[in-house]
């Protein structure tokens, strides 16, 4: 069975979920540990476009993290997250602590799991790294939150811009290899939705989302 995770990919460009059901007899957890998120420090010059593309990092060999405390660029592994200096984040292992090939399985299971969550939106998950100069948003999908510094009670941490907006060229951190083998399933759902429901709550969505705007403009008028 794959370990329990909290992947916070999304949360630098979209915040919403798949809509699912729990299966009958699920039982609920009360969470100890947590998932993060900070403020972000924005550029002056906002970016001309929000890359739609989520990219799954397992930092096969350790990922090199560095941090002056205000840049952040996925394509370089700088985040302004972590103190100033350079940190290395292990590669993502499977419940037995295993990495490389040994983890593949557990690894795949993962990537598959991400693109079904966010299928509803219209946004590319992938593992294989993007080339050509493009942006995307790196979801460090490994290690665990010692590994810059941070408290063992942090299990994600992610940017959050002051006005909610998207960013781009972020990274997230969720650090897999913090969740024990005996980590319980919280709760364990099944998508019920065909493809047709699921594109009118997403359309009524994305109205409520563009009323929402006018109201606030109409409010500070």
């Amino acid at each position: 069975m794959i370990r329990a995770s909290v992947v916070v990919a999304g949360v630098t460009l979209v915040a919403a979920a798949a809509s699912a059901e729990p299966q009958q007899g699920a039982t609920t957890t009360p969470a100890i540990r947590a998932v993060k998120i900070v403020p972000a420090k924005r550029s002056a010059t906002p970016p001309p476009a929000i890359s739609k593309t989520i990219y799954l990092e397992r930092c096969k060999g350790g990922c090199t993290i560095t941090s002056d405390g205000n840049t952040q660029n996925a394509q370089t592994l700088q985040s302004p997250i972590p103190n100033p200096g350079t940190y290395n984040v292990s590669e993502f292992e499977n419940a037995a602590h295993q990495p490389g090939t040994a983890a593949d399985a557990e690894w795949n299971m993962l990537v598959q799991c991400m693109k079904e969550v966010y299928s509803p939106f219209n946004v590319v998950v992938t593992d294989v790294k993007p080339t050509g100069g493009l942006t995307y948003h790196l979801a460090l999908v490994a290690g665990t939150p010692g590994d810059i510094n941070l408290g063992n009670d942090i299990l994600g941490i992610a940017p959050l811009a002051s006005d909610c907006s998207a960013q781009d060229n972020a990274i997230s951190f969720s650090f897999a290899n913090a969740h024990m083998q005996s980590d319980p399933v919280d709760r364990t759902f099944t998508p019920t939705m065909d493809s047709a429901r699921r594109a009118r709550g997403y359309e009524g969505w994305r109205r409520a989302v563009e009323r929402a705007r006018h109201w606030e403009k109409e409010s500070s008028a």
